[in-house]
């Protein structure tokens, strides 16, 4: 028996159905480009990067609107609050002014006024000084109270002149600083007979009259005899107040005002 003959290798190569073989595909492509075609990728990305800002340019555009926006807003509410502010200050400065004015003008109306209701001359004699008796009546609505006064009488040529100096002594200081006095409380009114009211002075001449003669002389005529003198008080308030008072003799009948020193503060 003859051996066998090995089997001829076969071929693994497939086989198309029409005969022809077929090639094991390869995993290595190849890209081939024609002429004129071109990729750029740095274009592309250039592309992107520009659309990106542009995108992120509106959007900041956007915010940048809004905050414009909202400053104003806030520049509005400030501008009004501050409005408010002034006016609700302005408010209260003309509400305090208005309650001060009327609170003076209330302590105006309702303040004591003293004056003179009545004065008697005392007949001068020879070797005297001259006197009188000065009743005061507070015409105000409320009582006048720490009442003092002060006071003289004047006479010759120059009593006018002397009755300018009696005020320039007196300046500005209060009569309770320059002399111990009885304090008075004048009520307000006026009494029916002034002579009966309890608020009154008496002032005299620091100088005597001489002698006959003078004492006719100064009778026998106007302005040659001069009353001079203020009266100091306060309201209940301890608001101070004055009155100044200045008349002169006539001889056909009562005294007269001064054209000044007749005051009051």
């Amino acid at each position: 028996m003859s051996p066998k003959k090995p089997k001829a290798p076969q071929n693994n190569s497939a086989t198309n159905p029409d005969g022809k073989c077929r090639y094991p595909e390869s995993t290595n492509r190849h890209v081939y480009l024609e002429p004129g075609v071109q990729i750029d990728l740095v274009k592309d990305f250039r592309q992107e990067y520009k659309a990106a800002q542009q995108d992120s340019s509106a959007h900041n555009q956007k915010e940048l609107f809004w905050l414009k926006v909202s400053s104003g807003l806030i520049l509005v509410y400030v501008l009004v609050t501050t409005w408010q502010a002034c006016s609700t200050r302005k408010l209260v400065v003309t509400s305090q002014e208005t309650l001060s004015t009327s609170e003076s003008q209330f302590i105006k109306d309702q303040r004591p006024y003293i004056w003179i209701s009545d004065i008697k001359m005392v007949t001068p004699v020879d070797k005297q000084p001259i006197s009188a008796k000065i009743y005061f009546a507070n015409y105000g609505k409320s009582p006048a109270i720490r009442m003092v006064t002060t006071g003289t009488i004047l006479f010759g040529k120059d009593a006018f002149n002397k009755a300018d100096w009696f005020f320039d002594g007196l300046d500005n200081t209060r009569i309770s600083d320059k002399q111990k006095s009885s304090e008075i409380i004048a009520p307000p009114g006026i009494p029916p007979d002034p002579e009966k009211s309890h608020i009154f002075t008496t002032i005299q001449s620091s100088d005597l009259v001489q002698n006959a003669d003078e004492l006719k002389s100064l009778l026998g005529r106007d302005y040659a005899i001069v009353m001079v003198g203020r009266a100091e008080y306060f309201d209940s308030s301890g608001v101070f107040y004055r009155s100044d008072f200045c008349l002169y003799n006539l001889t056909a009948g009562p005294s007269a005002y001064c054209h000044k020193h007749n005051e009051i503060h």
